[in-house]
């Protein structure tokens, strides 16, 4: 049994040569592939509105589902979930600072926000292998992480907080 890390994609070949007490050797090789690691896919889905609610502080909740993955089988072991609010509401979140709600590798969560308008999340995801690895060869460029803003469109990562419509009576 050997040890071996990749680097590198490409067709490799390992030769194997054994010679026993009796002087008696034997070689075998064989050839075999290494494949590119890839990057993961990040994706996530939410609501489009949330409204304030009166009972909850005036929050709004969004609930978030992550459906990220690695299409070479890695591991998601991290996510970073962020968002930034339109704070002069014009429709763009350009200079606006991006805000961390959570660091935990969350693939289900709530984000609880008060102000009314437009915000704007984004995930990045981490990955690990999916096999064990030789820890002191393997460097942080090696592990592949990707966001949101890559794999998704923008509609699809904005939502919009409203207040709930007053009730009205008119009967006397």
């Amino acid at each position: 049994s050997k040890d071996v890390l990749f680097k590198k994609p490409g067709k490799y070949k390992a030769t194997i040569y054994v010679e026993n007490t009796l002087g008696l050797t034997a070689r075998n090789e064989t050839t075999f592939d290494i494949a590119p690691d890839q990057k993961p896919f990040a994706y996530f889905t939410m609501a489009g509105t949330v409204y304030r609610n009166p009972s909850d502080g005036k929050q709004a909740t969004l609930s978030i589902d992550d459906m990220s993955y690695s299409p070479d089988q890695d591991i998601v072991a991290r996510r970073l979930w962020e968002y930034r609010y339109d704070s002069d509401n014009n429709g763009s979140f350009a200079g606006e600072q991006w805000v961390i709600f959570s660091n935990e590798n969350l693939d289900r969560l709530n984000l609880k926000v008060r102000d009314v308008g437009q915000y704007e999340v984004r995930l990045t995801v981490f990955e690990e292998f999916g096999q064990p690895t030789i820890d002191e060869y393997v460097t942080q460029a090696d592990r592949q992480s990707i966001n949101s803003e890559t794999t998704q469109n923008v509609i699809e990562r904005i939502f919009t907080v409203k207040n709930q419509a007053p009730d009205v009576d008119w009967s006397w």
